[in-house]
This record gives C-alpha cells, structure tokens and sequence, in this order.
C-alpha cells in the first residue's frame, strides 16, 4: 500500500505531542486553552446554528427502516 510522506510527518508529530501528555486529552486540552491565553491574540467562539428540518424522511439507510428522522433531527421507532 503505498504511504504518503506528508502524511506520516503529520502523524509522527501529533504521536510525539500527545505524548508530551501522555495521551490524556484532557491533559492537551489545558495545555492549548493555555497556549491561547498565552498568545495575546483574540479567540471567538460561536454559538451553533440548529437548522430545522422541514419534514419527516425515512431512516431506512442508517436504521434498517425502522425508524423516522423528526423534524428535531432525533430518531424516533417506526
């Protein structure tokens, strides 16, 4: 298979930061919260947008159709 060199430079960096934590997420999280406050540069966050959905579709792919997508986005049993 064949492997490409960007790609691997990308993973052997992410492995060798996460080590730096020991792979705990919660660990890097803190580490690049503090990075940011750190940075002097301004950082936004923005609300998500729910987009609602117009009718009722069929789940038939993802649920073996037995079950409706609502209007909501939850799945609901047929």
């Amino acid at each position: 298979m064949w492997e490409d060199p960007i790609v691997e430079e990308v993973r052997k960096v992410r492995d060798a930061h996460a080590a730096r934590f020991n792979y705990d997420l919660r660990e890097i999280y803190q580490a690049l919260k503090k990075e940011e406050a750190e940075s002097g540069r301004k950082f936004v966050t923005l609300s998500p947008k729910r987009i609602e959905m117009q009718e009722e579709i069929p789940a038939k792919r993802h649920c073996g159709g037995e079950a409706l997508i609502t209007t909501t986005g939850e799945y609901e049993k047929a």
